[in-house]
């Protein structure tokens, strides 16, 4: 009887047939509201096929732009291919957000129809003779020009988001819980802890959260053994992932469970 490999290799899988790797894609989602992600493993193993699984399938309201690098060599290349693969997935976001303001661009948007099949990525390169030398100019400028108006939609969608009762509502709940069922000195703990990871960058470490806990149960004197006070944090730290506050992003990082959630405590209560 022939010997079953332990996995086999391939090319990479539809996106439509991927499996087992639910908790994976999970833990991706989460990484990737707070920060970059470097994906790396052996060739052949997987690492396209859950890219793809990411192109198709975006969450928590990410627009997906997929680009295969791996043959450019120059900075100036990488702004090219970028922007036409921009102009191809969300050719409105090019001509409402980038070209508005930046003439070069929308010099490039009024020459397509006269170039014709793959207009927008020959005109980009006629766009300016010196691209090379100016990448980094360019570069600015599309950083600055995505910038200028993610930041007015966050700020815009959000604010109508809070303000609205039904938000309102089901976000105060999350606040008023913490006082009708945690008890003192668990329920100002909790409040802390919360306020403090609401206005961290990506969340705070378990051991920042374990000092935080130690600093307020001495301003409040009151002294525990430290085996005691160790099981209380861990206990509290069990009840705010289980009643949906927290998360654990990566290996002792916990951090708002809810991106919204955290946006509004630390707009209210930070």
């Amino acid at each position: 009887m022939e010997n079953i490999p332990e996995f086999y290799t391939g090319a990479p899988v539809d996106p439509v047939d991927l499996r087992y790797r639910g908790a994976f894609l999970k833990k991706l989602w989460r990484a990737l509201r707070a920060r970059h992600v470097v994906l790396t493993a052996p060739r052949r193993t997987g690492k396209t096929s859950v890219m793809d699984h990411l192109r198709d399938n975006p969450e928590n309201g990410v627009s997906v732009v997929s680009i295969n690098v791996q043959d450019l060599t120059h900075p100036a290349d990488f702004f090219q291919v970028l922007l036409d693969a921009l102009h191809d997935a969300h050719p409105d976001f090019v001509r409402d957000q980038l070209a508005t303001g930046w003439e070069l661009v929308g010099n490039v948007l009024g020459k397509i129809d006269e170039i014709g099949v793959g207009g927008f990525k020959l005109a980009l390169r006629q766009s300016d003779p010196g691209w090379r030398e100016n990448w980094r100019q360019h570069g600015d400028t599309f950083l600055t020009q995505a910038r200028k108006i993610v930041a007015a939609d966050v700020d815009t969608t959000f604010d109508a988001l809070i303000v609205s009762s039904g938000a309102r509502t089901r976000l105060q709940h999350f606040y008023s819980r913490i006082r009708q069922y945690y008890t003192e000195p668990k329920r100002s703990i909790a409040y802390a802890l919360l306020s403090q990871t609401s206005v961290s960058e990506s969340g705070l470490g378990r051991v920042a959260l374990l000092q935080e806990t130690d600093r307020l149960l001495v301003d409040r004197g009151l002294e525990f053994p430290r085996h005691e006070r160790k099981q209380m944090f861990n206990q509290l730290l069990l009840d705010l992932e289980n009643d949906f506050y927290i998360v654990e992003v990566e290996e002792d990082i916990y951090d708002f469970a809810s991106g919204v959630l955290k946006l509004w405590w630390r707009k209210y209560y930070a």
